[in-house]
């Protein structure tokens, strides 16, 4: 099961233990005390009831995107709009609160969090307790009111303890998920890396045995002619046979080089991106790859874009904290377009490491463009033009 169906059925289990504090105060509250106002009781119930509303509201915002590796100010003032209905209608939902701390906070900041907690729930039972307001259960009365206090005021923090490590080791499992899931795509993209890296030092070696007998038969070719040149018959007709044999042997060993060559088709760019899209369940990879771009794909242009999409991930996966991640290919006119962007946390200055000049360099040897852009909160975006005849510069 996916952390993300985890999260949803916390959320679910949260909304429970809510509507569960809502009936019981509602049940409790109902009918209306005698001798009091109508109109002040409703007042003041629409206002417990707003309260109530407005803590199921933060509770289902902030339990988005869990577990959090980064304090965000606005997760935390979630956590205090819950926390005041918690210490001012149901100690019960203070236990939601405390399970939530611990997957939408940082690990520090959650213990902080929770030891605030804890000490805020204490101050408020005691205040509650010198007011006569605190309510034993009856077994618990019966025996001695001040050993009834110590027991509900024990369960009531360890209520809290044991629902915050209930969230912690849930974050704690989700963190490692996601590690494994990063180190395992970055191990995917790094053996495409090797693989096209294999088939690119293929064509080298094909262009270099080319280069060496090519550039042998010519030598040889242009010996025969020269002497067929220089000499009489009969012998002339013996040099001329001879470049007539060695041009045949040239053509042929040609012709097996471009068929070794043929045998290297342009890259399945969708079938690549699929098998990356299956292995990274986070962040969550969204393809429009265009048919017509696709069909236009040579070698050459394909293996520089299949790069450019992996540098990109492994970039996201490192260093941007996304939730998603966008990956346009569509053609325009005579040139192909791949558009990444994520939504992760962005960067103030782009610093071009190996990867980025490395994309860079393949793109420009093909006479194309590379455009970066980011910014901080506004996640990382790239921009690659090539020609789809794939051009050297």
């Amino acid at each position: 099961m996916s952390f993300c169906s985890i999260s949803t059925l916390l959320r679910l289990a949260g909304l429970t233990v809510w509507l569960t504090v809502c009936a019981e105060y509602l049940a409790a509250s109902l009918p209306p005390p005698a001798g009091e106002s109508p109109a002040a009781f409703w007042f003041g119930q629409g206002v417990i009831g707003l309260f109530l509303l407005a803590f199921a509201v933060a509770f289902w915002r902030n339990m988005r995107d869990i577990p959090v590796e980064q304090t965000r100010r606005g997760r935390v003032l979630l956590l205090l709009l819950q926390l005041l209905p918690a210490m001012l209608i149901s100690q019960d939902l203070s236990y939601i609160v405390a399970l939530e701390s611990a997957l939408v906070l940082p690990r520090r900041q959650a213990l902080q969090w929770i030891a605030g907690q804890v000490l805020i729930m204490f101050c408020l039972f005691m205040l509650f307790e010198h007011f006569g307001l605190v309510r034993p259960s009856a077994a618990l009365l019966a025996r001695d009111p001040n050993i009834a206090s110590g027991v509900t005021l024990m369960s009531v923090l360890t209520w809290q303890i044991f629902s915050f490590f209930g969230g912690w080791f849930a974050a704690g499992e989700a963190l490692s998920r996601r590690e494994a899931a990063r180190l395992n795509a970055e191990l995917l993209l790094a053996q495409q890396s090797l693989a096209e890296e294999s088939r690119a030092e293929e064509r080298l070696r094909i262009s270099r045995e080319l280069h060496d007998s090519v550039g042998h038969h010519l030598v040889a070719l242009g010996l025969q002619l020269d002497l067929a040149r220089r000499v009489e018959e009969p012998a002339r007709s013996t040099h001329i046979a001879t470049a007539g044999d060695i041009a045949r042997r040239m053509l042929a060993e040609v012709r097996q080089v471009v068929a070794a060559l043929r045998r290297q088709p342009a890259p399945d760019l969708r079938r690549e991106l699929a098998s990356i899209c299956r292995a990274i369940p986070e962040p969550c990879i969204h393809m429009q790859l265009a048919d017509e771009a696709l069909a236009a794909l040579e070698a050459a242009v394909g293996a520089v874009l299949l790069r450019a999409v992996q540098e990109a991930v492994s970039n996201t996966l490192r260093h941007g904290r996304a939730r998603n991640l966008w990956i346009v290919l569509r053609r325009i006119g005579d040139e192909l377009l791949l558009a990444i962007r994520d939504d992760g946390q962005g960067a103030g200055d782009v610093i071009c490491g190996n990867g980025l000049t490395g994309m860079r360099e393949r793109v420009t040897a093909l006479a194309g463009s590379l455009r970066i852009d980011a910014a901080p909160g506004r996640g990382f975006a790239l921009e690659i033009r090539l020609p789809i005849r794939g051009v050297l510069a």
